[in-house]
């Protein structure tokens, strides 16, 4: 019965056995809770455990995405014009010389165009030619196309014939967002005789592209520009028999007055003239 009674107090007197147990076991637990927390939380871990890739890498790699979209496209919307200065749109209700009447030879026309950048980022215009499928290369020889800004008041005028496909009329531009940039264009016809190009008709236009300022320079060829085409010379048509595009056609108003004094002439000729029947 003693050693029934005295072997707990031998073993352990006062618990200190099952209390450094238990430390044991607590201790070893707080290690592994440690131990797992980076792994199934992230955000638990000190700042030297943590991984130091994830975050950055996809900030960089969504930046280098976004910058590839924007030098690709470099569109900053659709650019508007106007004849005026005060009613701007995607196009010219008709063709810009079409309210001027006929050119002549050695004659020039000039009319203004207002170019406004509609976005809210900067961006560079460039203003290159264009041939309609109407024009004729006979015509075409003998015209020349200028086109001047404030910017650039002396750029000299370039032939319109058919090697001038895509020809820069005007350097290229800066031109601030809302901004608006007014354009002088002149046309002429050399001083060719009233036989040259008879029957022969112009039909010119140009294309007005508009880029993104941080997009980079366009291309070499204008003839790559996505821009607004607008008309300078259109194809009206002429009436029989007429000269279309050179200024020369038929004077109608003289021939209808000549035939009137003929049959006048002719009336009182005849009633001056005696009459033979009478004695």
């Amino acid at each position: 019965m003693r050693l029934n009674h005295s072997a707990p107090g031998v073993a352990d007197p006062t618990g200190r056995a099952g209390r450094t147990r238990g430390a044991t076991l607590s201790g070893a637990a707080a290690a592994l809770l440690l131990a797992f927390l980076p792994v199934v939380g992230g955000a638990g871990a000190p700042a030297s455990a943590r991984p130091m890739s994830a975050r950055p890498v996809s900030s960089v790699a969504l930046g280098v995405v976004v910058t590839a979209v924007q030098t690709d496209s470099g569109a900053v919307g659709d650019v508007q014009v106007s004849s005026d200065g005060v009613q701007f749109a995607t196009g010219l209700p008709s063709g810009l010389f079409d309210s001027y009447g006929a050119l002549i030879p050695n004659g020039s026309m000039r009319a203004s165009l207002w170019i406004r950048n509609p976005s809210d980022q900067p961006a560079v215009v460039r203003v290159s030619l264009r041939s309609g499928a109407g024009a004729t290369a006979g015509l075409n020889d003998y015209l020349t196309l200028r086109v001047s800004t404030l910017a650039d008041p002396s750029v000299p005028a370039v032939s319109v014939a058919g090697d001038a496909e895509c020809a820069v009329l005007a350097p290229v531009q800066s031109l601030a967002a809302g901004a608006t940039l007014r354009a002088d264009l002149t046309i002429g016809m050399m001083d060719v005789t009233g036989l040259t190009a008879q029957n022969e008709s112009a039909d010119l236009g140009i294309v007005i592209a508009l880029r993104d300022a941080v997009a980079g320079p366009f291309s070499h060829s204008a003839c790559d520009d996505d821009g607004l085409l607008v008309t300078v010379l259109g194809v009206s048509p002429a009436a029989p028999a007429a000269l279309p595009g050179t200024g020369t056609d038929l004077p109608v108003p003289a021939l209808l007055g000549g035939g009137l004094l003929l049959g006048l002439g002719a009336v009182l000729v005849r009633r001056r003239r005696p009459d033979r029947s009478e004695p």
